[in-house]
This record gives structure tokens, C-alpha cells and sequence, in this order.
């Protein structure tokens, strides 16, 4: 089936929360260049990310589950 996914809130300060009707195996997060900058093994179906290193600017979450993308949601950084 399809995960219900949030990510909030949007634009993030320092931490951006995930939540999924599934469970999530991992998240990264990604520049608009396509580079991988944070990944996370989850294992959850919650997931808190710190984000205040990140530079101001719109990154994408890519969430897994069961070893595939689900989803990927645009975030904004303040």
C-alpha cells in the first residue's frame, strides 16, 4: 500500500519531524544538487531529524521503507 506520510514543520528551524503509516527504514536527506548530506537507519515509524547544521535553502527527504523509496518530500530550511 501506499505510506501516509508528514514532514513537518516546513520551513524547519532545527529539527524536522517524519511521521509514516508505515515503518521507515531509513531517511536522507538531499541537496538540489542530488547529494546525499544526513541518512539515517530508522526502524520506526517516527522519525525526529536534526537539521540545524544544515545551511537556509529547500532540501528533499527521501524516506524508505522495506528497502525502497516511498517517498520523497521537499522541506524548506529557515
Amino acid at each position: 500500500g501506499t505510506a501516509e506520510i508528514s514532514v513537518f514543520p516546513t520551513p524547519a528551524t532545527d529539527i524536522l519531524n517524519i511521521t509514516s503509516s508505515e515503518t521507515i527504514s531509513e531517511i536522507e536527506i538531499v541537496n538540489v544538487m542530488g547529494q546525499v548530506l544526513k541518512r539515517m537507519e530508522v526502524n520506526a515509524d517516527n522519525v525526529v531529524c536534526y537539521v540545524e547544521d544544515l545551511k537556509a535553502g529547500v532540501y528533499v527527504v527521501r524516506i524508505h521503507a522495506g528497502g525502497t523509496v516511498v517517498s520523497q518530500r521537499k522541506f524548506v530550511k529557515k
